[in-house]
């Protein structure tokens, strides 16, 4: 069999290394897209725990608002600062120059 004293890569080897290519491509975005779907369902999973947690403390504590604007969280949680009852959270100034002091007993 003659061959070329040219050397070069055929048309099958190439082919061969295109399909290569094509399949590694075809894989990292399936798999981004595999990822992304995953990120989704995690938060759909946040946002799931989040309103199972505001179900149980609105029913505890007889509450239906967010657990930081808790306008009477001082008669349940010692050491808690009342919220005003506005459905906003914010924050206080001066609030963290005091330490809260622990009991140690693992109770609220």
């Amino acid at each position: 069999m003659f061959r070329s004293k040219n050397g070069g890569f055929t048309l099958i080897e190439l082919s061969i290394v295109m399909v290569i290519i094509g399949l590694l491509i075809g894989g990292i975005l399936v798999g981004q897209s595999l990822i992304e779907a995953a990120n989704a369902r995690s938060l759909v999973n946040q946002i799931s725990s989040y309103r199972s947690a505001l179900t149980i403390f609105s029913s505890k504590y007889g509450y239906n608002a967010i657990p930081g604007d808790f306008n009477n969280a001082s008669s349940f949680i010692v050491g808690a600062n009342n919220g005003d009852g506005n459905g906003k959270v914010g924050y206080m100034d001066g609030c963290l120059d005091t330490p809260v002091a622990c009991s140690g007993t693992g109770t609220i």
